[in-house]
């Protein structure tokens, strides 16, 4: 993984989510089983996330203290 660039278009498996953000493989699988949680795209059994999705489900989750 090293050697791939990442922007918001790029694909990420669910190792690479555990990678990149600390999600649980087993987590987000118990997120696509319940029909909560990260849109992520499905193409034959490969799933992946699409990184601007996890940005975008990641920000709309802040919490700010007034």
């Amino acid at each position: 993984m090293s050697t791939k660039t990442i922007n918001e278009n790029s694909l990420l498996s669910d190792k690479e989510m555990h990678l990149l953000y600390g999600f649980s493989p087993k987590t987000l699988q118990n997120h696509r089983t319940k029909r909560i949680g990260i849109t992520y795209i499905k193409i034959g059994k490969m799933v992946r996330y699409r990184k601007g999705d996890v940005d975008e489900y990641l920000n709309n989750r802040k919490i700010k203290y007034e």
